[in-house]
């Protein structure tokens, strides 16, 4: 990789001998890598690779879906580095944690998209973790997380002001999201799209909402 400094894109996809020390010589030759693709490199779960520096990076999206064995405690130290981190997408990591997703918020808190879809292990702890940190975010993707409720989602409803689309399907939201949004006692006014498919929320309060916000569109 070192006579590929000037790369800016790179896609890794299913390259099955790609280890977090692989990712670090990437990341340490290719200053300009703007997009890593990493889906399915299953690589990322061998042990015995850890990653002890992080490396500085002008990093802005980052996918590493398709890993359901992700050992976050040795890939995920290289986020340290990544601090203009913009997209991620971590669909399928069944093994993610709330503790990996706090570390995740703290060390990229200029994220603006997530998608965390189907990382069934992560609950109401690492959607407060990216309120507390990632305040520029604009799209959370949580579909398929059966321990995230309204406690988590309203944490960043309450401090994601930029936040448009929310997906939600198949999680343990219920109608106690829509009351608040509707009751005034939690406003998201960039809200645009709210996914809640598979939510045990009934129409009649799918409509409520949508008198209340007249621009948001939402899928039940």
């Amino acid at each position: 990789f070192e006579q590929c400094k000037c790369l800016e894109l790179l896609n890794l996809n299913g390259c099955l001998g790609v280890t977090s020390n692989v990712v670090k010589l990437i990341l340490s030759n290719c200053r300009n890598l703007v997009r890593l693709d990493l889906a399915a490199c299953s690589g990322l779960c061998q042990s015995g690779c850890a990653v002890q520096q992080p490396v500085k990076s002008a990093l802005q999206n980052l996918v590493i879906s398709g890993i359901p064995s992700l050992l976050s405690g040795d890939f995920f130290p290289i986020l340290c580095g990544l601090a203009g981190l913009r997209n991620v997408i971590l669909s399928g990591t069944t093994t993610l944690s709330d503790t990996s997703m706090t570390f995740l918020a703290q060390s990229c808190t200029e994220l603006q998209h997530i998608d965390v879809s189907e990382c069934i292990a992560i609950g109401n702890a690492s959607l407060i973790s990216l309120a507390k940190y990632c305040h520029h975010l604009v799209t959370i993707v949580v579909k398929g997380c059966r321990l995230i409720s309204e406690e988590g989602v309203l944490e960043v409803l309450c401090h994601c002001r930029s936040l448009h689309t929310l997906y939600v399907s198949n999680t343990l939201v219920g109608v106690n999201l829509l009351e608040s949004l509707c009751h005034g006692s939690v406003r998201a006014p960039s809200l645009l799209s709210l996914i809640l498919t598979s939510c045990s929320i009934g129409i009649t309060n799918v409509n409520k909402l949508r008198e209340a916000y007249p621009l948001l569109t939402v899928q039940k």
